[in-house]
């Protein structure tokens, strides 16, 4: 058996050939901090961490630099799956 999942921006998208059924969600997932497919307390205590380090991987927003912006930018995407 084989399946195929598909990510673009906030929509994913699973085949099961088996059955050749098809679903799509409209989860938005780019607060998935720890990329383990959920979004949850462990995303915030993780970025949280990286933002007050101030590791690039907290860059958020993308735009070279970490700062509150990136933090607004993340509370609005994490608070949009609660």
């Amino acid at each position: 058996y084989w399946g195929v999942e598909a990510v673009n921006g906030a929509l994913i998208t699973q085949s099961t050939p088996v059955s050749h059924s098809y679903f799509t969600s409209s989860v938005d997932l780019s607060a998935d901090f720890n990329l383990d497919g959920q979004v949850d307390f462990f995303d915030y205590l993780d970025f949280a961490n990286a933002f007050s380090a101030e590791d690039p991987s907290a860059d958020f927003n993308g735009d070279g630099q970490v700062d509150f912006f990136d933090y607004l930018d993340f509370a609005n995407a994490y608070g949009a799956n609660c």
